[in-house]
C-alpha cells in the first residue's frame, strides 16, 4: 500500500488543469482526490487520482454546494496529522475563500484571501484598484446608465471594446471600430446586463499572461506565455502557446500583488507591442489557475506543487527561472484557427468570409462534420489558394516542437473524460466552457 505524505482535494475535475494538478501532486506522493458536479470527467479516470466525488452545482445551489463540500471534506479527513490541503481548480476558488471559516479545523484551503481576490476580479473592481497603482492599464469605464455610456464613449477613440465584468476566455468581449456602432451597443448591453459590463480603450499590441505565485506580497515563482494561437481568435483562450521571458511584466505584477497582499497563484493578462521601449498594459488578473497551466508546468515552474507546499508548510523556496521557447498546444482548437489565419488573407469576397465564420461558429459548437463542410466552401472560394495553403503548412511546422496539452503517454484513461465532452454536445449542442476557457 503506497504511503502518501499529505492528501490533497483538487475541484473541477472535468477540466484540463485538474489533470495536470493531479499528475504535479501524485508524482510528489500527495493522494489526490478530485471532484466536480459532474462524476464522467477527465480528472476522474485519472491514474494518479485516488478517488473521486460529485456535489452539487456551485452556480445553481451555492448553498448545498457549501453543505457538500465541508461534508466530505470532514469525510476524508486523514486520521494522523499529514498536511490536508483544499485546492480549487478554477472560479469556485473565489467562492470558497469567501467561505473559509466552513473548513476552519477541517482543512487548509489553497488560495488567495477574499479580500484580496476582491480587489482583482470582477474586472470593474480592478479598475478601481489599479487606478492610484503606477502601472500602465487602458482607460476603462463602468457606466451603469445611457447618460454615463455616452459620456464614456465621447471620451474614447477607435478602436475600442465592450467587456464583460464576469465572463473567462474571451467571451463578453466585442470590438468596434465605428464609435455609433459602440454607442448603440453599448447602451443595450448597459441595460440589459447585471453587473454592466466595461467600456474600455483598445490597447496596442498582443495578448501576453503571466502566471505567478505570491508569499504575502513577495514574488516566489513566475512565467510567461504567448498565444501564438486563440481560439477564437478575436479574444479567446490559446490553443498553441510559447514560454518568453516574462521580465517585462514583472515590475506591474508586483505592484498591484503588493498593493493587495497576495498569497497564492494567479494568471495576470497584457497587452503588449513586444517591442523594449513600450510598457505592458494589464488587462485583467485571474485569481486562480489558468487555461495554460499545462504550458506553466512544461515550462519547468509547477505552481502546483509550489501552491501545495505553501499552504502545507506556510511557505515555499523561490522555483527555478521557465524554459523560454517551450511550446504546448491544444490539438483541435489550434487546427481551427491555423486554418482561419491561412484563409484569411486571401479572402476577398464576402461569401468566402461569411464560410469561414461559418466554419469557426460550428468547431466551437463542436459541430464537427459542418465545421469541416463549411471549411470546404471557404477554400473553394479563396482568392489566392496555393498562398493559404503555404501559410497553413509553415504554421503545421511551427507546431511541430509542441507537446500535445491532450495526450498524456503516462496517463492514457484520462481521454475517458471526453465521454463528458460528448454529452454536453448532445445535451446543448455546443463545448462545455471548461473546453474552451
Amino acid at each position: 500500500m503506497t504511503e502518501f505524505k499529505g492528501r490533497a482535494i483538487v475541484t473541477y475535475g472535468r477540466s484540463l488543469m485538474a489533470v495536470v494538478i493531479a499528475h504535479s501532486l501524485s508524482k510528489q506522493g500527495i493522494e489526490v482526490i478530485t471532484c466536480d458536479s459532474v462524476g464522467m470527467t477527465a480528472a476522474s479516470f485519472s491514474r494518479f487520482t485516488e478517488g473521486n466525488f460529485v456535489h452539487a452545482d456551485q452556480a445553481d445551489d451555492p448553498r448545498r454546494y457549501l453543505a457538500d463540500m465541508v461534508a466530505h471534506v470532514r469525510e476524508l479527513k486523514p486520521k494522523d496529522n499529514r498536511p490536508y490541503i483544499l485546492i480549487p481548480t478554477f472560479r469556485d476558488g473565489k467562492f470558497l475563500s469567501e467561505h473559509r471559516e466552513k473548513f476552519e479545523g477541517l482543512i487548509t484551503l489553497a488560495a488567495a484571501d477574499f479580500a484580496s481576490i476582491d480587489q482583482v476580479d470582477p474586472k470593474q473592481h480592478l479598475v478601481e484598484t489599479l487606478k492610484p497603482l503606477d502601472i500602465a492599464a487602458p482607460k476603462t469605464f463602468t457606466p451603469t446608465t445611457e447618460e454615463e455610456v455616452k459620456s464614456a464613449v465621447a471620451e474614447l477613440s477607435m478602436p475600442a471594446l465592450i467587456k464583460a465584468v464576469d465572463e473567462v476566455g474571451g467571451r463578453g468581449i466585442e470590438f468596434f471600430q465605428d464609435k455609433d456602432k459602440l454607442l448603440k451597443r453599448a447602451i443595450e448591453r448597459v441595460a440589459k446586463e447585471n453587473p454592466p459590463p466595461l467600456i474600455q480603450q483598445a490597447a496596442d499590441g498582443e495578448d501576453y499572461c503571466l502566471g505567478v505565485l505570491y508569499e504575502n506580497g513577495e514574488l516566489r515563482a513566475h512565467m510567461a506565455y504567448h498565444n501564438l494561437q486563440n481560439m477564437p481568435s478575436e479574444g479567446g483562450a490559446g490553443a498553441m502557446r510559447e514560454t518568453i521571458d516574462d521580465a517585462p511584466f514583472i515590475r506591474a505584477a508586483n505592484t498591484l500583488m503588493r498593493a493587495v497582499g497576495w498569497n497564492g497563484v494567479a494568471e495576470i493578462d497584457f497587452m503588449w507591442s513586444g517591442k523594449p521601449e513600450d510598457e505592458p498594459v494589464i488587462i485583467e488578473v485571474n485569481p486562480r489557475f489558468w487555461a495554460g497551466l499545462f504550458q506553466s508546468v512544461e515550462s519547468g515552474v509547477d505552481f502546483p506543487w509550489l501552491l501545495y507546499q505553501l499552504f502545507a508548510n506556510g511557505t515555499v523556496e523561490e522555483s527555478r527561472d521557465a524554459v523560454i521557447g517551450t511550446k504546448t498546444r491544444i490539438p483541435v482548437a489550434w487546427a481551427a484557427g491555423a486554418i482561419k489565419d491561412a484563409l484569411s488573407a486571401d479572402i476577398d469576397t464576402e461569401g468566402a468570409k461569411a464560410a469561414v465564420r461559418d466554419m469557426m461558429d460550428h468547431v466551437e459548437k463542436g459541430e464537427l462534420r459542418s465545421a469541416f463542410s463549411a471549411l470546404k466552401t471557404a477554400f473553394g472560394k479563396a482568392t489566392n489558394l496555393e498562398e493559404g495553403i503555404a501559410l497553413l503548412r509553415k504554421q503545421a511546422r511551427n507546431a511541430k516542437s509542441a507537446k500535445s496539452e491532450l495526450m498524456f503517454d503516462d496517463d492514457p484513461m484520462t481521454s475517458l473524460g471526453i465521454f463528458f465532452i460528448l454529452s454536453s454536445l448532445a445535451r446543448h449542442g455546443k463545448l462545455p466552457p471548461e473546453v474552451t476557457d
